[in-house]
């Protein structure tokens, strides 16, 4: 009987992480951390994330999200967002909504993004972003206005006045908080370049490996380090040991 109420103990325990489990971090760089339930928890590559969480970049950090529907968000340097809903089960309308609190970030959409547009919402400070099939990037904080601007597909752009405008590819708009948004216009090279920069990388598309290059590049750096302080030991013993020597055989002499 024992044996049995174990058993259903763990068939429910590894359940419901199953299903609490949305997503996961597929490249990271510097300081992330996810705040998770009031802890803050360092999150590496592989860190799985939950409904709820918030994901932080500190300094110049920068990291990569891939969701279970596909759907990949960038985080680019000083950014902050939370995942406040997030379903994608079968025989369930799937959901998303995602907050972004100051930052830059880019998004592909994902099997969601297509199934179901309308449950798709990114808000930031001033504004609630709707998509179609859509690559975009945007940044949100500070003294400046929010900035959207999508590379593929087609956003509409809600602000907290209620006032909206449809976005389409290689168009971009701005949104201050308590006005409307701007209407859109086609975005400069530089223009993009810059706000692709500050999400993570790149400028109009990605291809979700810039960030593993760098992380790759690190580890070889690393390991270069680790190869230079394994000769500076072997090098460093050499020394002792003829010093060793030599004391030895100053000892002998004197004896002599």
């Amino acid at each position: 009987m024992r044996t049995i109420i174990q058993f259903i103990l763990l068939l429910t325990l590894l359940t419901t992480s199953a299903w609490a489990e949305i997503g996961k971090i597929i490249a990271a760089r510097g300081d992330v951390v996810v705040e998770r339930a009031g802890k803050e928890l360092s999150a590496k590559v592989g860190f799985v994330l939950e409904e709820k969480d918030s994901v932080i970049s500190k300094g110049k950090s920068k990291a990569q999200i891939l969701f279970k529907d596909d759907t990949i968000i960038t985080v680019g340097k000083e950014s902050t967002f939370k995942i406040d809903e997030y379903l994608f089960e079968e025989g369930k309308e799937p959901k998303v909504s995602m907050s972004f609190a100051k930052g830059a970030f880019r998004s592909i959409t994902g099997k969601i993004g297509k199934m179901a547009p309308k449950r798709f919402k990114l808000k930031t400070r001033t504004a609630t972003m709707g998509i179609r099939g859509t690559q975009i990037l945007f940044k949100t904080g500070g003294n400046k206005p929010d900035t959207m601007a999508c590379t593929q597909g087609a956003i509409t752009v809600t602000s907290d006045t209620g006032e909206t405008v449809d976005v389409p590819a290689g168009q971009i708009t701005t949104v201050t908080e308590g006005e409307a948004p701007t209407p859109p216009k086609a975005y400069e090279p530089e223009e993009i370049e810059a706000l692709g920069e500050d999400a993570g990388g790149g400028g109009e598309t990605v291809d979700g490996e810039a960030i593993a290059e760098e992380n790759s590049d690190d580890s070889e750096e690393e390991g270069v380090e680790e190869e230079k302080s394994e000769e500076e030991e072997e090098k460093e013993e050499d020394e002792e040991g003829d010093k060793e020597e030599s004391d030895e055989e100053k000892s002998e002499e004197d004896e002599e």
